[in-house]
């Protein structure tokens, strides 16, 4: 599974082409920023959902954990979305933010 996802992310980053700025949603925010922006709302959203969402810990501790000698596909993917403390996220959000935003350019 792994070999089989990098190596559709390498073909992807290798043909993708950016939309012409008339065909994004945000066409003022540079494609970076927006690529970020919706990854820390989605780590905002699963931090929200396991702080005060207790239906949601069913969904959360099947595919948001890694489970030693248990290794899921999903469960490894899904942990990078898991934070245990607001620190932890914010921490994790602003190094993101930092890196994935340097050295981009809105084309």
């Amino acid at each position: 599974f792994s070999i089989v996802v990098l190596a559709l992310c390498y073909t992807l980053a290798q043909k993708y082409e950016l939309p012409a700025r008339k065909d994004r949603i945000m066409p003022d925010v540079p494609p970076a920023v927006a690529t970020v922006g919706v990854i820390v709302a989605a780590n905002v959203a699963v931090t929200l959902l396991w702080k005060y969402i207790p239906p949601a810990w069913k969904l959360l501790n099947r595919y948001f954990v890694i489970v030693p000698f248990y290794p899921s596909s999903l469960g490894m993917i899904g942990s990078t979305f898991s934070h245990q403390t607001w620190r932890h996220l914010g921490t994790n959000m602003m190094v993101l933010g930092l890196m994935g935003t340097r050295g981009m350019h809105c084309s």
